[in-house]
């Protein structure tokens, strides 16, 4: 006997679509999209309906995945902006510590105005010397060249200091208003300055202020001793001059070879004496 075969359609396992976009309160279009995205395409049956339970559990996963991404933005900003923080102060501190060499020059040629200025009651006081004898020589340049160098170390410097006004400076930026691409370049910029500060002070395009510092203390040490020297070198001489005018040469001279050690090598004979001349 055969047995009778049922009719009607083999009922569906899962949800319609539309039936799907009801259970979640959302519209037909919304359910079409994920299903475009490939997002719900593991819940998708072979009739074309949906998995539910299988969507639903697909939908949660992406929805804790999306709350997770600002929280791991804002920690990644956090760091950032640490290192970024970070970073401002060591470039401003290596370009702080640094100037051109020519911002080094214009220091030296300052401070030789400043101690010519100072110098020159050496350079009057040997000017009325001509025909003297050389204790009295010694005794009168003795006395001008204390004066001179006590005028010196009392002087508030007037010189500019030594920087490079054309250094680059930071404006007060608020990191945590900045966005993470903002906060990356930053970083980045950060970087590419502190290797360019030290690649410049490697060709020499940049010095170290404490290596100029230590520099000017041996020079002025050395233009103290010489200025010194100036009363035993130059009494004896001064017996067999006729007048002013070569005893005030002479004095020129003797000043010149003192303010020559805190020139070096970047002035040389003829202007030091013409920066006594017009001191």
């Amino acid at each position: 006997m055969k047995v009778r075969q049922g009719s009607g359609k083999r009922r569906s396992s899962g949800m319609s679509r539309r039936g799907y976009a009801e259970r979640r309160g959302v519209s037909d279009a919304t359910v079409r999209r994920h299903l475009t995205s490939g997002l719900l395409a593991p819940a998708l049956l072979p009739d074309d309906t949906i998995d539910a339970d299988l969507a639903d559990a697909i939908l949660a996963r992406s929805l804790t995945r999306s709350s997770a991404i600002p929280a791991v933005d804002a920690a990644r900003k956090r760091k950032l902006a640490a290192e970024i923080a970070m970073l401002q102060d060591e470039v401003t501190t290596l370009i702080d510590e640094r100037v051109s060499p020519a911002a080094a020059r214009e220091f030296v040629r300052d401070l030789l105005t400043l101690c010519a200025k100072q110098s020159i009651g050496v350079v009057d006081a040997g000017a009325g010397l001509a025909g003297h004898v050389p204790v009295d020589c010694f005794t009168t340049l003795t006395e001008a060249v204390f004066t001179s160098l006590t005028a010196i170390a009392e002087t508030r410097a007037t010189t500019r200091t030594i920087e490079d006004e054309a250094a680059p400076t930071f404006a007060g930026v608020r990191l945590d208003a900045l966005e993470l691409t903002d906060l990356v370049a930053l970083k980045a910029d950060l970087q590419a300055q502190r290797l360019e500060t030290l690649h410049a002070t490697a060709r020499g395009e940049m010095v170290l202020i404490a290596a100029i510092e230590t520099d000017i203390i041996d020079r002025i040490a050395n233009f103290r001793a010489r200025l010194l020297a100036i009363p035993s070198r130059g009494a004896p001489l001064f017996q067999t001059l006729a007048t002013a005018d070569e005893a005030r040469a002479l004095t020129l001279e003797l000043s010149a070879e003192a303010l020559a050690q805190l020139a070096g090598d970047e002035m040389d004979e003829d202007e030091l004496t013409e920066i006594l001349r017009n001191a």
